[in-house]
């Protein structure tokens, strides 16, 4: 996972709504809220009800199941069990744990899916790039961006089961763009298995949502319009109102900064081995759980709106809102054909 300053980019879909916030407001005595801190950001569950577990025993268990994951994927402790991969030698057979092989698998499964356009090992790129956690200045020369990508490529990460062979010695493998909505997943899953049906659980923006809010509704998720003048949560686009799925959210409003190239930000195109167009502000996506969503976002950002579009309506339980910014600065808002309904915000 990235460090801290990845981790709060928030271009993202936020829970802020403010008609969502009053519910809560009101309804205190009906509601619970946990929050926390994980993976460099904040996470918060919002449960209608009481549930049977008492409050504190509930926050050890998402607390213990968080630090399980950061212990599995997070690339910034050199204990953990990525790291310790990333450090193992091409060609020999590594053996995974239960999380790191699903998300693993799902990052692959995604790249294939993409034909590249998502990567679980352009790290190396987005540090090239002044983004990642061995950052490097300034511009990178053309020559140093085609050595890197010589040294990428997910087609060189090799999964059986739960077996990993690297097949290109130095190859990196980082789960940035997936591994928080894995988390978010599974905090859902440690409520499921207590009884709690209605809640939004959310890590930094990425959320996943079931049931009803303390009213009998469906949730109010606010979605973010991209304006990086606004502090997070400060501006919102939309409303949809939700009673399960999770939503994700990408962007280059938050990470950038400028060059002699002009604009530049983190996302990067493994297959270009250079920064997307920042044409295409945002990207929030629907589906089922949240680590599909997280990573689908990143995807469809390097893949852009015309090519995104039509890969997104081929997938049934998959939707997206583009958003683009044109010269002028305004924004125009394009969606697949089953995305919620959008609501002015309140």
């Amino acid at each position: 996972m990235q460090r801290r300053t990845v981790w709060l980019i928030f271009a993202v879909v936020l829970l802020a709504a403010l008609g969502f916030w009053r519910q809560w407001q009101v309804l205190q005595p009906d509601a619970l809220t946990l929050r926390g801190e994980t993976m460099g950001t904040t996470y918060s569950v919002r449960i209608a009800g009481r549930p049977a577990l008492s409050a504190e025993r509930l926050q050890a268990l998402l607390t213990e199941r968080l630090g399980q994951v950061n212990a599995s994927m997070s690339t910034w402790d050199p204990r953990s069990e990525i790291s310790r991969i990333n450090a193992a030698p091409a060609d020999t057979p590594l053996r995974l744990g239960a999380d790191l092989r699903i998300v693993l698998a799902a990052a692959l499964a995604l790249s294939r899916a993409t034909d590249g356009a998502f990567d679980p090992t352009v790290g190396p790129l987005v540090n090239l790039w002044g983004f990642g956690p061995d950052r490097g200045s300034g511009e990178p020369l053309p020559g140093a961006v085609a050595e890197i990508q010589r040294r990428i490529g997910y087609r060189h990460a090799e999964l059986e089961g739960d077996v990993l062979t690297k097949t290109r010695e130095g190859l990196q493998i980082d789960l940035s763009a997936i591994a928080k909505g894995f988390g978010v997943d599974a905090l859902a899953r440690v409520l499921e298995a207590n009884g709690i049906r209605d809640y939004v659980v959310e890590i930094g923006g990425d959320l996943v949502v079931r049931g009803h809010n303390p009213q009998g509704q469906p949730w109010g998720i606010g979605i973010e319009r991209p304006d990086e003048a606004a502090p997070p949560g400060e501006a919102l686009q939309a409303v949809v109102r939700l009673e399960a799925g999770a939503l994700a959210t990408s962007g280059t409003y938050r990470r950038f900064k400028r060059a002699q190239g002009g604009v530049r930000h983190h996302i990067i195109d493994p297959r270009t081995g250079y920064p997307t167009q920042p044409t295409l502000a945002e990207v929030t996506v629907y589906a089922p759980d949240c680590m599909t969503a997280d990573g689908i976002a990143t995807a469809l950002m390097v893949l852009g709106v015309r090519e995104g579009m039509a890969w997104v309506e081929a997938r049934p339980g998959i939707e997206a809102l583009f958003v683009e910014e044109g010269a002028d600065r305004t924004l125009r808002r394009q969606f697949s054909s089953g995305f919620p309904a959008l609501q002015p915000p309140q």
